[in-house]
């Protein structure tokens, strides 16, 4: 449905073809259920190299958890690294309330749910985009099945970070009523509250509630720069080193990073990345044009145009802000499974170019176009079922905690308990106060 925009004073804001009420449509019962089951059993099942719901991952532990435990609401706002992390700090907050045997299951099913609720709202901004509600459903659904989403970022709290950029990136396009519009607006200040990269959105969210053609429908958008403004107030710039410099220095690797970990991952996943490196970086690189070139041959019009070339920017533009802060000396693609390294910096891109690439070939006149998409993110979903060996690297959550319970029996009032993953340069451990432990 398309809506006439706004007048502030004597000026139109205009809206770029982006003029369409987000929404689901009618979709059957049943076709729910079989979605949201799926997307439950896709994000929750073990993977060939374990299970992620056995382990806490990292900062998951040794950071949310152990200053929750300590400190208790307190901690909620309290940042790390720099910047907040509401999202992982309230789900630590629940998760921690209740069974401590069941911390590990309720993180991963809590990071599981956060990706459903933001495919449900990204669905609905596409749907009015595509061609069909389908296609459309397909491409918001990409928050649940995108490839490089089954690796490293898969179960664990740390990395919803990820996740909430390119949510609140569709939040700020989105024109909402309803519930969906409630639910966009929770997830808009939530996830602006846990990545500052959130505030480059503000120029974006600034626009939409001034083209709205009702100041309501803006409401998430409005939400989104609430969200990154009180994170800007609580921001502490010098806790993170930048590099922009980088970009001077090593353009050919700049290039070949971006290309890469962007567009190539986006289309192929982490794995099929990997096996083109395997065969030479440039034929990874120009992997990397394959998106682009699915969205230019599909040749879309007018609002979609517009929306497709938005989420390709923000796709490379999201990569090439997140390289800024990156370690580049554990980026470096030669051997190929340091792509693994810093999987988690794909993650956004291949939302947002994959998303556009799939609302693209709806509007396609040719069916090969559309097949070979489909095809492409299929065997890219299915090279990455492996999931990342790391996440279930080391003891189980349950033995970690039993292993330090004789110790708070014998009247310890602290105990380290042991987490996910082991053999690795950093000792990930998490100081836990005895009444915790002993108390589930």
């Amino acid at each position: 449905m398309r809506l006439a925009p706004p007048s502030v004073g004597a000026v139109r804001v205009p809206h770029f073809g982006l003029d369409r009420r987000s929404s689901l449509g009618r979709v059957a019962p049943w076709v729910w259920g079989a979605v949201l089951l799926a997307s439950a059993v896709w994000l929750l099942g073990p993977r060939l190299t374990g299970w992620q719901l056995l382990h806490v991952h990292k900062e998951d532990g040794a950071i949310f958890l152990q200053e929750w435990v300590r400190d208790g609401w307190s901690s909620i706002f309290a940042p790390y690294t720099g910047y907040q992390h509401l999202g992982a700090r309230v789900s630590t907050a629940v998760c921690a309330s209740g069974p401590v045997s069941w911390f590990a299951p309720c993180v991963g099913a809590a990071a599981g749910l956060f990706r459903i609720l933001l495919a449900i709202v990204a669905a609905g901004v596409l749907v009015p985009y595509a061609r069909t509600r389908s296609w459309g459903l397909a491409a918001g659904f990409l928050f649940v099945f995108v490839p490089v989403g089954q690796q490293e970022v898969l179960g664990n709290l740390t990395n919803l970070r990820w996740f909430f950029d390119a949510g609140c990136l569709f939040i700020c396009v989105g024109l909402f009523r309803g519930r969906l519009a409630v639910l966009a607006a929770v997830l808009g200040f939530v996830g602006a509250m846990s990545d500052p990269l959130v505030l480059l959105l503000l120029p974006l969210a600034a626009w939409r509630i001034a083209s709205a053609p009702r100041r309501a429908m803006a409401a998430p958008a409005a939400a989104v720069a609430l969200g990154a403004v009180c994170h800007w107030l609580l921001l502490i710039p010098s806790a993170r080193p930048t590099d922009l410099g980088w970009y001077v220095r090593e353009p050919v690797e700049a290039v070949v990073q971006l290309m890469v970990r962007g567009p190539a991952v986006a289309q192929f996943g982490q794995n099929g990345t990997e096996v083109l490196i395997h065969g030479a970086i440039l034929l990874a690189v120009l992997a990397g044009l394959v998106p682009l070139a699915l969205v230019f041959l599909s040749r879309p019009t007018g609002g979609p145009l517009v929306l497709l070339v938005l989420l390709l920017l923000a796709g490379g533009g999201l990569l090439g802000a997140t390289l800024v802060f990156a370690p580049h000396d554990q980026l470096t693609l030669d051997p190929p499974w340091q792509l693994g390294n810093g999987s988690r910096y794909s993650v956004g891109p291949a939302l947002l170019m994959g998303s556009a690439v799939l609302v693209a070939v709806s509007h396609a006149r040719h069916r090969a176009l559309r097949v070979a998409a489909v095809v492409l993110f299929c065997l890219a979903a299915v090279g990455d079922m492996t999931g990342d060996s790391w996440n279930s690297h080391g003891p189980t959550w349950v033995a970690s905690i039993d292993d330090v319970r004789p110790a708070c029996e014998a009247g310890a009032d602290s105990v380290e308990v042991q987490l996910t993953p082991t053999d690795v340069p950093t000792e990930w451990l998490a100081l836990l106060s005895c009444d915790w432990v002993q108390g589930g």
